[in-house]
């Protein structure tokens, strides 16, 4: 009797214990899909934000060039008409 205990309480828990390996397995099987499709969605987003972020780093670049040049127009210009005055005053001062 003892014996027969015995092999039905070590029978169970082979079987808990295969029922448990499956019921991860089965669950694995199911989940892994959906786990993938996550990581892509993390990994595409990943990238998606890293290319606006280099949009955006071009962008302020290309706003940093358009503003200098304009500073170097001003500045130019300012030159010509310092200069044109500085003319104007030795042609009047005789």
């Amino acid at each position: 009797m003892k014996k027969a205990l015995l092999t039905l309480v070590i029978l169970a828990g082979g079987a808990a214990f295969a029922a448990g390996t499956y019921t991860e397995s089965v669950t694995q099987k199911y989940t892994q899909k959906a786990v993938d499709k996550e990581t892509q969605m993390r990994q595409e987003a990943a990238a998606r934000q890293n290319t606006a972020q280099q949009a955006q780093q071009q962008r302020q670049n290309a706003q940093a060039v358009e503003a200098q040049k304009r500073i170097d127009t001003i500045n130019a210009t300012q030159q010509k008409v310092d200069t044109k005055k500085q003319q104007w005053n030795d042609l009047v001062k005789p």
